[in-house]
């Protein structure tokens, strides 16, 4: 029951914050973000592979029924 408590809390906290800072302008940042990623994805990544497939160090916490990919880093391509 705390967990819903401190999640809806949390949550509006967040919307909170957006409001204050402009959806408008939470949304340009948003997709702005989002070609930032596509572009360093197809400049980085040589490839996705299952979390649980990575070194130790990189595998995160994989609750049960859901899968994380894990991505492996193309490090003589990447520009950044």
């Amino acid at each position: 029951m705390y967990y819903k408590i401190h999640l809806f809390a949390a949550n509006a906290s967040l919307w909170s914050k957006i409001e204050q800072f402009g959806t408008d302008k939470m949304n340009k940042e948003l997709e702005l973000l989002k070609k930032r990623n596509e572009v360093l994805a197809s400049e980085c990544v040589e490839a996705y592979k299952p979390v649980k497939q990575l070194s130790p160090e990189f595998q995160d916490y994989e609750p049960p029924g859901v899968r994380i990919e894990g991505k492996i880093l193309d490090h003589k391509n990447c520009t950044e």
